[in-house]
């Protein structure tokens, strides 16, 4: 029920992409037993395991499950979801997978969710991705620095932002089990400071500051409720001054 509401509110606001993986816990099959035809699907398979079959029978596999648990024929994106598994010799043979099943017509677009800019740079040797992955928030500017994001556009990749709240650390007082010395509690605290100052909800500085990067094509956010993901509608429809 709380899926199917949650759900709700996303078609009344227009939301129409949802981003799962396989290795979500039931994810899929929740998904698959709630949402209509209306709503497109992200998914991403597992690290590879190179050594017991093939990696066009493991993404094969991982992809018949997907579709089967989320009761879909195709879905609009499938990633890699280890980075590292197409920076290894064996990527190539991944690249070729993801390609086949792009032509089969299961994925719309192949892609991949990476950390860092290195990581992003080495792959971009291999393939170039439809969809990447990418975090992004106010301490973790490493996208955004020297024109990347730009770059990555013209190449014609589709940018999805995530880590907006830094997996939770910058969101209320999580991050006070940090030692009171640790640099990023230093941060976080002087956030809050900024934010206090200038009477801005923290909440509405962090969505604003990744949704008003132009180049960004879609952010993933994970929600609990369709509560929080009203709060975090109106906090990005607010109307503070920026900082």
């Amino acid at each position: 029920n709380n899926i199917r509401n949650i759900l709700s509110y996303a078609r009344k606001i227009n939301i129409r992409y949802i981003d799962t993986a396989s290795n979500y816990g039931l994810s899929e099959k929740v998904l698959g037993n709630t949402i209509k035809n209306d709503f497109e699907i992200i998914s991403k398979f597992s690290k590879i395991n190179f050594e017991i079959s093939s990696v066009k029978a493991q993404i094969e596999k991982n992809l018949k499950n997907s579709l089967l648990n989320l009761r879909k024929k195709s879905i609009y994106g499938y990633l890699v979801h280890e980075a590292n598994d197409l920076i290894s010799e064996n990527g190539k043979k991944i690249v070729k997978a993801l390609f086949h099943f792009k032509k089969s017509g299961k994925v719309k677009k192949i892609g991949v969710s990476v950390y860092t800019t290195t990581e992003l740079n080495k792959i971009l040797k291999i393939f170039k991705p439809d969809i990447i992955q990418i975090p992004i928030n106010i301490l973790n500017q490493q996208f955004i620095k020297k024109n990347y994001l730009k770059k990555i556009q013209k190449l014609g990749i589709e940018i999805h932002a995530r880590s907006l709240f830094f997996q939770g650390l910058l969101l209320d007082d999580n991050y006070k089990f940090l030692p009171k010395k640790n640099k990023l509690r230093k941060k976080i605290e002087h956030l809050d400071f900024i934010c206090k100052k200038y009477s801005i909800p923290k909440l509405m500085l962090l969505i604003k500051f990744v949704a008003q990067i132009p180049e960004i094509n879609k952010i993933v956010l994970g929600i609990d409720s369709s509560n929080q993901l009203r709060k975090i509608i109106d906090a990005n429809n607010g109307s503070k001054p920026d900082v």
